[in-house]
């Protein structure tokens, strides 16, 4: 992962990091432009990538001859595969040392991030066909053939990843075995962007003791008009529609959803109790949370 980041795409390449909470419809072009700067000033050589791609997708087949192709093939299918097995470890991981396992755990959400660039750097061809496969990942484009507008349909794409690679990772990793790690890292401040929202989705599925405390901590950390914030409110809501809950469980996810609605729609950062108590309040009086899954936020 240390060479790909040095070689390729920088650790820090995260174009959603500083993207807000994605507006309505009519405002999507103030969203794409920043968006797409962005996605050209992140790879560390772009040029390299472009070839890369290019040999993958049937524009240049005789590219896949060349060296650098060769090598990030390599390095891709390493990555793929020792990402595989690590899961795999710390699944089955009941006596390792608490240091080695927060490491392990630190690792594999990176390198879910990982897949997250991937998909942004691949947004485009993605954008155009119904499936793109990168080794063990397949993309699939669900945008309707009615959106024709090339760069709403790359907007659409790239907004709708993290939640995918998101249920997956959850699926994958959010195991009952890690959750004290989940916790611990929802404590801190030292994730940010994508791999804070999964850990706090791995959190909220493995929820151990105080599970609670640390979620809402993730969330205070998020900025009230950061798009990831949206991400977290779809998590949530996902976590409340279709995973079991006991109904313990499900008031304090209830209150998760309340207390990024506050944030939200009250302008404040860090709404405080009886805000949030009488915001949850008004929407059980609604049926808010029957009734949404929170894909409005932008995910």
């Amino acid at each position: 992962m240390l060479e790909f980041n040095q070689k390729y795409v920088s650790e820090q390449f995260d174009p959603l990091a500083d993207m807000a909470w994605r507006p309505q419809k009519d405002d999507e072009e103030q969203l794409w432009k920043p968006l797409a700067k962005r996605l050209v000033a992140g790879p560390r050589n772009a040029k390299e990538l472009d070839e890369i791609k290019s040999s993958y997708f049937g524009e240049k087949r005789a590219s896949k001859q060349h060296i650098v192709v060769q090598q990030f093939d390599q390095m891709e299918r390493q990555l793929v595969a020792l990402h595989s097995a690590a899961c795999e470890v710390m699944r089955c991981s009941d006596n390792l040392p608490g240091d080695l396992k927060l490491q392990a755990v630190k690792i594999i959400l990176s390198a879910y991030f990982r897949v997250l660039q991937v998909g942004i750097l691949l947004s485009s061809s993605i954008a155009e066909k119904p499936v793109v496969q990168w080794y063990n990942l397949h993309f699939v484009n669900q945008i309707k053939d009615t959106e024709t507008d090339k760069e709403k349909r790359v907007l659409n794409v790239v907004v709708s990843l993290p939640a995918a690679i998101m249920r997956k990772g959850t699926e994958e990793f959010g195991s009952k075995k890690l959750g004290e790690v989940f916790k611990l890292l929802g404590n801190s401040t030292e994730l940010h962007g994508f791999v804070r929202v999964l850990n706090f989705a791995c959190l909220i599925r493995s929820k151990p003791k105080d599970w609670f405390k640390a979620a809402s901590h993730a969330i205070a950390s998020t900025g009230r008009n950061e798009f990831y914030l949206a991400t977290m409110l779809s998590v949530a809501f996902k976590q409340f529609n279709e995973e079991v809950n006991t109904t313990s469980e499900r008031e304090e996810i209830k209150r998760l959803i309340a207390v990024i609605k506050a944030k939200r729609d009250l302008g404040k950062q860090n709404p405080g109790s009886k805000d949030i108590n009488d915001f949850t309040k008004r929407l059980d009086k609604i049926n808010f949370f029957e009734k949404n899954t929170g894909d409005s936020g932008g995910s």
